[in-house]
């Protein structure tokens, strides 16, 4: 039926006078008809439409939008008629009121195929996993139960995305940020280690200290293996130094000569130093040839995975 009307009725246009983005809401718009009609529309989360005012969703409307949110999709509701754009000058700060909600779309990104391994690899060695978003806890919970992710943040703003990340920190954890987006900007500046997918925003790639080049999750755990694998390299070639030296410097000096009459000519020394070297160099060289565990394995069956937690807010 819409689309038989909209091949038969001209649709009438709107000329935008007025748009604005709400940080974790939506967007707001004032639309001109062609006959001056003015057209007040609001495109968001609940939270918006409790700030322009709008009623309470009809119990069908509401059933439907929480059984999309419950399988982990993202609503977003329109709105049209209010009396004014939030956001917008006013002289005693209410709501704007008026108006009707109209309709809701409801938008679902597909879980990525190797989320869930890359979450089970991760807790595997021992890294605690949380999920950010600013879907609502309905939504957040779906995902994270379908990712195996056991706490996630839902609801959070931009600028809460970073809030947490600090608030972690306070915790005294070492955090690592995961994300593709302009908003999680702030959030890769503000951990120990940002990690930006290599098909991100350009913002998330310049705050991030590391680039994901295959866009794959599972790199994630292999990142964290090279870094524990080149540190504990580097303790290994710091110990082998410490000792060799250690041990070698007062035997060149002459140390045992008095007890064991023995001495290391000065040519011997020269080439123990340069053996030292040599194998410091040959140890760290030696991890051309290390490759990452995969990780994740098989998915796990039997009882169904738990709940995950999920906290509202930053």
């Amino acid at each position: 039926k819409l689309r038989t009307s909209l091949r038969h009725e001209p649709m009438k246009k709107f000329a935008c006078e007025a748009f604005a983005s709400l940080d974790g809401r939506g967007v707001s718009a004032s639309l001109r008809a062609a006959d001056g009609r003015e057209v007040v529309l609001h495109v968001g989360t609940r939270e918006l439409l409790r700030d322009c005012g709008a009623r309470a969703l009809a119990p069908a409307v509401e059933e439907r939008a929480r059984k999309w949110e419950a399988g982990g999709a993202t609503v977003v509701f329109v709105h049209a008629g209010a009396s004014r754009r939030v956001g917008a000058e006013a002289g005693n700060g209410a709501a704007p009121g008026g108006g009707a909600t109209v309709a809701f779309v409801a938008i679902e990104d597909r879980v990525r195929g190797d989320a869930a391994a890359a979450i089970r690899g991760l807790r595997a060695r021992g890294v605690d996993v949380y999920m950010l978003t600013g879907d609502t806890e309905r939504c957040a919970a779906a995902v994270a139960k379908k990712c195996g992710i056991p706490d996630a943040f839902a609801r959070v703003r931009p600028d809460g995305k970073a809030a947490v990340v600090a608030r972690l920190q306070g915790e005294g954890r070492v955090v690592m940020m995961v994300g593709d987006g302009v908003n999680d900007g702030p959030a890769l500046a503000q951990a120990d280690v940002g990690v930006a997918m290599g098909c991100g925003t350009s913002l998330a790639v310049e705050a991030a200290d590391v680039v994901l080049v295959r866009n794959a999750l599972a790199d994630v755990d292999a990142a964290i293996q090279i870094s524990r694998a080149t540190f504990a390299r580097i303790r290994s070639n710091l110990f082998f130094s410490l000792v060799f030296n250690g041990l070698g410097v007062p035997i060149a000096a002459g140390a045992l000569f008095p007890v064991l009459r023995v001495r290391l000519p000065p040519e011997v020394a020269a080439l123990a130093m340069a053996l030292s070297s040599f194998c410091v160099v040959a140890s760290s060289l030696s991890l051309n040839t290390f490759r990452p565990a995969p990780g994740g394995g098989a998915a796990e069956t039997g009882a169904p995975a738990a709940e995950p937690r999920v906290v509202v807010g930053a």
